[in-house]
């Protein structure tokens, strides 16, 4: 069968027209650790594949019989560390489904270190945690 050239030319325009096809929404952002406010943010898997070498994000939660505790811990590309510290049976929880493809973000009290907000998301628009 021959396709005609005004055909050709109609497919090519449509593809003009619509524009090329995406992937899918993508999110790609530093890690981010700022004393002054408090706060930490970032996605496990870029820091993990972060060329710098340098930042970090992660969580840990431990237990013992009825009592259970966890903590969160951020380094930026220029080596600001931050952390904070949790013994509430609901941000233990949280943390406990940090993933290593998990978006994260928490604050703290400065004056103590303790938790004071746990953010946890998951979804398909954060790259997946490479080797």
């Amino acid at each position: 069968m021959k396709t005609s050239r005004p055909a050709i030319l109609g497919a090519v325009a449509m593809l003009l027209v619509t524009g090329a096809a995406y992937g899918g929404y993508r999110v790609n952002y530093a890690t981010m650790a700022v004393p002054a406010s408090s706060y930490a943010s970032g996605q496990l898997a870029n820091a993990r594949a972060s060329s710098n070498n340098v930042e970090r994000l992660s969580c840990s939660a431990s237990a013992l019989p009825g009592y259970g505790y966890a903590s969160c811990y951020a380094r930026n590309a220029a080596g600001t560390s931050v952390s904070c510290l949790t013994d509430d049976p609901g941000m233990v929880n949280l943390i406990s489904s940090v993933k290593g493809d998990s978006e994260l973000y928490f604050e703290w009290n400065p004056s103590t270190g303790r938790c004071t907000m746990i953010m946890v998301s998951n979804g398909s628009s954060y790259a997946p945690k490479q080797p």
